[in-house]
């Protein structure tokens, strides 16, 4: 059986793990240059993509180690069909 678990990844306001002893850092404020929006509105579609050409390549995952990579990539890749391992040395 086939089972996904959905996680959530908190990608705006960053944050960051203080030093032990620094009580200031877990009080500090962050400035985004340019604003918050204006980077989730481009970091957003960029991370989303990247998770679905990941689990495009993962569900084309072959036995060998090859990938067989969907029609709709081809035109991305070179018209690729095909990732295949690098030769053992």
């Amino acid at each position: 059986m086939i089972s996904q678990i959905p996680t959530a990844l908190q990608v705006i306001p960053a944050s960051y793990d203080a030093p032990e002893g620094d009580a200031a850092g877990a009080s500090a404020d962050y400035d985004y240059e340019p604003d918050q929006d204006q980077i989730l509105a481009d970091l957003l579609p960029r991370g989303v993509a990247t998770q679905i050409f990941a689990a495009l390549l993962e569900n084309g995952a072959q036995p060998d180690g090859s990938v067989k990579l969907p029609a709709v990539l081809h035109p991305y890749l070179g018209g690729r069909t095909h990732l295949a391992p690098p030769a053992p040395r």
